[in-house]
């Protein structure tokens, strides 16, 4: 059965020219040191950076929305969480690369990298340069009158990953799971540190059934427990644990209320 593409729209990054000559090389001031600055405009961390050297420069990490962000980077460094004029949420230091990686505890689009040391702290302000690159929207999907934004798991690796290791999300944020064919599928919360909502969908992105499922006491141990379609599905969505039924999309018994679907935004 051939399976349609799901297209997920994405915004386009631009910048400006220089007027006059080549500009000077952007540049980072964090508690009176000064920093070369490069900047990626990215929809997933564990990608976009995991080749990136922290030892000497500062790398300005921007987001589509502010939301609890998520970094697996094995290496050492200072992350600085920023709000939009520069003021710092939260700091973290890793100093030996952590498993799982790194939450952020505060909802942000900015996060600014750094060589250990920096010496940052939280309610300071990092003179940044004039920024003309917008971050790369997160994929969005419309489910009823709702709209959530997703990390998108195709290949065996990221489905296989999915969010383990996270201890938080934001309230309208998750996971679409998407596979080549229909088949029934099995989902457990192996290193899952948060209560989710399990969704699968239909080929034709129809909801199926909806497993509430809660977090593992030992989430290293298999727990026994399932989430389980009910049809073959195509699709599964992760959510934060109770959103369906606090929308009204599902009944007590985890199926759909009526007819539900998901639809891309562009």
């Amino acid at each position: 059965m051939r399976i349609a593409t799901l297209v997920l729209a994405l915004a386009a990054s631009c910048s400006s020219k220089p007027q006059n000559g080549p500009p000077p090389d952007p540049a980072v001031v964090v508690a009176g040191r000064t920093y070369p600055l490069k900047v990626v405009a990215t929809r997933d961390g564990r990608k976009a950076l995991a080749d990136l050297d922290f030892s000497s420069d500062a790398v300005l990490v921007l987001h589509g929305h502010a939301r609890y962000q998520h970094y697996e980077i094995p290496r050492r460094f200072d992350l600085l969480v920023l709000d939009d004029a520069g003021k710092i949420l939260e700091t973290w230091t890793q100093a030996e690369p952590v498993e799982g990686g790194v939450t952020t505890a505060a909802e942000s689009a900015r996060a600014l990298f750094l060589p250990p040391g920096s010496g940052a702290k939280a309610g300071d302000r990092v003179s940044l340069p004039p920024i003309k690159v917008a971050g790369e929207p997160e994929a969005a999907l419309r489910i009823g009158a709702r709209t959530v934004r997703v990390e998108t798991a195709r290949t065996w690796e990221e489905r296989s990953h999915g969010l383990m290791f996270r201890p938080r999300m934001s309230k309208d944020d998750g996971m679409l799971f998407v596979y080549d064919r229909p088949d029934m599928k099995s989902f457990w919360m192996g290193n899952t540190l948060i209560d989710l909502d399990i969704a699968f969908f239909r080929e034709d992105r129809t909801l199926i059934n909806v497993v509430e499922m809660k977090k593992y006491p030992d989430p290293s141990t298999d727990p026994g427990d399932r989430a389980r379609s009910e049809e073959p599905a195509v699709y599964v969505l992760e959510l934060n644990l109770g959103w369906f039924r606090s929308h009204g999309l599902t009944d007590a018994s985890g199926r759909p209320v009526g007819k539900v679907l998901f639809e891309p935004v562009p």
